[in-house]
């Protein structure tokens, strides 16, 4: 599948690659990457490239860096109540 960087450059990835993989084409890229976003939904970077689109890594200079941080947050959050309150149900 064909996937557009920001440069828009054109790579094509193997089906089961994910976003760890694709930082072979990043050999520049100085911030860590926290996800990775295809037309602009975030993903996971183990998480395997479902489709094509436009590409790009989510850091932590990214304005979408603090949602992802909460998400992550709320979950663990949510999992750390669960093992203190067994049982417990969420809304």
């Amino acid at each position: 599948m064909k996937l557009v960087l920001e440069n828009n450059q054109i790579v094509d990835v193997e089906s089961g690659k994910n976003g760890k993989d694709l930082l072979a084409f990043f050999p520049e890229m100085t911030a860590k990457p926290l996800a990775y976003a295809i037309n602009d939904e975030l993903y996971d970077l183990l998480e395997p490239i479902a489709h094509e689109g436009a590409f790009r890594f989510i850091t932590e200079e990214d304005p979408k860096a603090l949602d992802l941080l909460r998400h992550s947050s709320s979950h663990l959050l949510a999992e750390a109540i669960q093992h203190l309150y067994p049982g417990v149900r969420f809304g």
